[in-house]
């Protein structure tokens, strides 16, 4: 898929006179492999890679002009970037993201995993963007998805509801239709009810024949149920955005090497989302924290990908432990699911119908009141509402540098590039830089906000670049706070 839509792409591009091609995904580690890829494919002899295929990780849109010179900007051909980047700055209000919406107009974009770039209730109002650049700004749209939902065809995304033959299909129908017969056989979904806890959990997953792919929905949870499992002698990689770009990229590359080895099994991979769709990752078992329908048809891609077991299941579970956190966002998602569960709808649907079902039921079920007031405060030009109301991940993160040396040049005002910056460092939720199991300091500790959006922040605690990044600082002051050993 990451080739052949690229092919399609600059062949639009070539016949259409297009200026740029924006890759969207939705986790940031996908970025890497794709960035090999288009490099390897793209760059012709004498040309700078980096200047042909330009990858943007995270945020980094600073509006103090002290920090502009670490932004990002949107001037090469081929542009790698993430959804969180793309559609927030869609709906941005700031001259320090809309500056990058000049290279937009007689552009294609790309939107990989379109099934998990952006929360349900959005989608209206970004297809009334999409649509009005696409009509008035000559631009291109490509969606992808091995579960892509149409949720064009629905009144309550679309009105009216685009036909068909407004919205092509790259892929003909009578492969869709074998391809969609290949993948019930291939893997099932199971869930099992009750709430288990960390010790339970790694006692179960164990058991299961392996490798074995475990994704949690918090960076929290994921960092402390890796750390108890090595802890408990099983052997474990551990895999979220605890780990700066860099160290992320070294822990894919070892598990692209162990899954590539027959003979190594007996291991678990725990992650957050960030694995579940983009990655070139085939697993023998799959286990999902309960979080939507869409997370766990995505899950199914990484397990038995390649079809060479009679039989691969997916479990959807629920934990309950003081030391595994909860996700405030996926209450509905996960309400639609366990319903979706309860009426089978999940045996019988097609994987691209259920991601729709699922989507409808969404919006149904507690999402319609934030997309229309979204379309409301577009229409009414209450921009800044519109961007708050338009956040792909509704919290309010922090950039914070882990490298001490890269710390050290940066107070003493050398310039560094913006590449160097988002390689070696990690987001963490504002409101957590207070709080005392979160070590942070302000890398210009004078004459900065405390906590403002434009600070920049240093880790000051442990980090392992191997293993946990920077929860493990954290985890050993939870623990502590957990036992009593610490005053919160």
């Amino acid at each position: 898929k990451t080739t052949a839509v690229m092919a399609h792409l600059l062949k639009a591009a070539q016949k259409k006179g297009l200026r740029h091609i924006f890759v969207v995904l939705p986790y940031t580690n996908i970025i890497k492999q794709s960035v090999e890829v288009y490099r390897k494919a793209l760059t012709l002899p004498g040309e700078c890679p980096e200047d042909v295929v330009a990858e943007h990780h995270h945020q980094a849109d600073f509006e103090a002009v002290s920090l502009r010179q670490l932004a990002t900007l949107w001037r090469a051909p081929i542009i790698v970037t993430t959804a969180v980047q793309f559609f927030e700055t869609l709906a941005s209000h700031h001259p320090a993201q809309l500056r990058k919406l000049h290279e937009l107009p007689n552009s294609a974009v790309f939107v990989d995993e379109a099934h998990a770039a952006i929360p349900s209730h959005l989608w209206r109002q970004v297809w009334r963007w999409l649509d009005t650049w696409s009509q008035d700004w000559k631009g291109y749209l490509v969606l992808a998805s091995g579960s892509l939902p149409r949720f064009w065809q629905l009144e309550d995304f679309v009105d009216p509801p685009r036909p068909p033959s407004e919205v092509p299909d790259l892929v003909p129908d009578s492969l869709r239709s074998a391809l969609e017969q290949a993948e019930n056989r291939r893997v099932t979904q199971r869930q099992r009810a009750e709430p288990l806890d960390c010790t339970t959990l790694i006692s179960w997953v164990s058991e299961a024949e392996g490798p074995r792919l475990l994704i949690l929905n918090t960076v929290q949870s994921a960092a402390v149920v890796a750390d108890h499992m090595r802890k408990a002698g099983h052997d474990v990689l551990h895999l979220s955005t605890a780990l700066a770009p860099m160290h992320r990229n070294h822990i894919v590359d070892r598990v692209k090497d162990r899954l590539g080895r027959e003979e190594d099994s007996n291991w678990t991979l725990v992650s957050t989302s960030c694995v579940e769709a983009g990655m070139d990752f085939s697993f023998r078992a799959g286990f999902r924290e309960s979080c939507s329908v869409s997370s766990l048809i995505q899950i199914g891609g990484r397990i038995n990908r390649n079809d060479t077991h009679t039989e691969a299941v997916v479990w959807d579970f629920r934990v309950r432990d003081d030391l595994l956190s909860k996700h405030p966002g996926f209450v509905i998602s996960r309400r639609v699911l366990d319903r979706m569960f309860q009426k089978e709808l999940v045996k019988t649907l097609s994987p691209s119908e259920l991601a729709k079902e699922a989507m409808r039921r969404e919006v149904t079920a507690g999402g319609e009141e934030k997309m229309q007031a979204i379309c409301k405060a577009e229409d009414g030009m209450e921009y800044p509402e519109v961007a708050k109301l338009c956040r792909v991940i509704d919290s309010d993160t922090r950039l914070v540098v882990i490298d001490p040396e890269l710390v050290e040049r940066l107070r003493r005002r050398e310039k560094v590039a913006y590449k160097q910056l988002l390689r070696h460092s990690v987001q963490i939720w504002s409101y957590k830089v207070s709080r005392s199991e979160f070590p942070i300091a302000p890398v210009f500790p004078y004459g900065t906000v405390q906590n403002g959006p434009n600070t920049l922040y240093a880790w000051t605690a442990v980090y392992d670049p191997d293993f946990l990044g920077y929860m493990a600082g954290v985890i050993p002051v939870l623990e502590g706070l957990r036992d009593g050993c610490f005053l919160a």
